[in-house]
Formats: structure tokens, C-alpha cells, sequence
């Protein structure tokens, strides 16, 4: 008879340490970003003056820094004072 008592645990123990070197892998490579599409959000600091009561008010946004600002305001558009 031959002695096979420890062959099922060594092979719990293979199977245990692959399981967990497939899932640090898969965690790696999302962290890194290598799996999956992440899309970052621009960020930029605006300051907004000119804000106040009356009827011909004038908002000037000024970009004091981060990403650029481009496209996200229509100069064409007037809103007069109650509009929504």
C-alpha cells in the first residue's frame, strides 16, 4: 500500500494560495486601472461675483485654476430675473 494520506491537503493548500494569487492579480490590475474604463471628472476653481438684488444684475465667473472650462456655459441665453 502506498501512503496518501497528505496528498489532500497539499493540494487544499496549492488551490488556497492560487485562489488568493488570482484574486491580489484582478485586484492589481483594477487598481491600476488596467481592467475597467475609469473617467475622471474635471475639476476647476470658479469664483462667481456680481451676484446680488435689482434688475440688471452682471455675474462675472472668474477661472482661478484646474482643468480648462470650455463649452459649459451658452453666452447666447439670458435669463431675466424669475425664470427658471
Amino acid at each position: 500500500m502506498t501512503d496518501t494520506c497528505a496528498v489532500s491537503p497539499v493540494i487544499g493548500v496549492i488551490m488556497v494560495i492560487a485562489v488568493v494569487a488570482l484574486i491580489a492579480a484582478f485586484v492589481a490590475a483594477v487598481a491600476y486601472g488596467v481592467i475597467g474604463n475609469v473617467c475622471e471628472v474635471p475639476c476647476a476653481a470658479l469664483v462667481e461675483e456680481g451676484v446680488g438684488g435689482g434688475t440688471n444684475v452682471t455675474v462675472t465667473l472668474t477661472h482661478y485654476g484646474g482643468d480648462t472650462v470650455s463649452g459649459a456655459f451658452n453666452t447666447s441665453q439670458c435669463l431675466e430675473l424669475g425664470d427658471t
